[in-house]
C-alpha cells in the first residue's frame, strides 16, 4: 500500500551524549536515546526511545548532550542487532529514524496543565 503513513514526533530529554559513527563511505550516524514523561490518572510514566540519524541529519544531532530537551521528528524503523556471544542470535529493535531534531531552550519551555485541569490564574491566558 503506497499511502501508508510512518511519521513520529516526540519530545523528551536526551539521556546521554550522542554517539557518532562514520561509515567507510563517509556517511555519518548519530545514535542517542530520549526519555519522555507522560501522565495518566495522576501517575507519571517514562518512555524511552532509541534514535538514529544518518547523513545530513546526523550533523545536527552530533552536539546533543545529556539533559538537552529536544523535539525529534522522523519515522519508525528497525535496527538489526546481533548477539556478540552467539552470532546466530539476531534481534530487531524499533528505533526512530531521525529526519529533524530541534533543541528547546530552557526559557522556551512552558508548563502545560494535564488534560481536564485549568490553569491556576486565568488572567495569564492570552485569549
Amino acid at each position: 500500500m503506497s499511502d501508508d503513513i510512518n511519521t513520529v514526533i516526540v519530545s523528551g530529554k536526551v539521556q546521554q551524549d550522542a554517539r557518532m559513527h562514520t561509515f567507510d563511505n563517509g556517511t555519518g550516524k548519530a545514535s542517542f536515546n530520549i526519555a519522555c514523561v507522560s501522565t495518566f490518572k495522576e501517575k507519571e510514566f517514562k518512555q524511552f526511545f532509541s534514535c538514529a540519524a544518518f547523513g545530513e541529519p546526523s550533523k545536527a544531532c552530533s552536539s546533543l548532550a545529556a539533559g538537552d530537551l529536544v523535539i525529534v521528528s522522523g519515522s519508525l524503523g528497525a535496527d538489526k542487532r546481533t548477539d556478540k556471544a552467539d552470532p546466530s542470535k539476531t534481534t530487531y529493535v524499533t528505533i526512530i529514524k531521525v529526519q529533524k531534531v530541534q533543541r528547546i531552550a530552557p526559557e522556551e519551555q512552558v508548563e502545560v496543565p494535564p488534560a481536564g485541569k485549568k490553569p491556576e490564574d486565568d488572567e495569564t491566558m492570552p485569549f
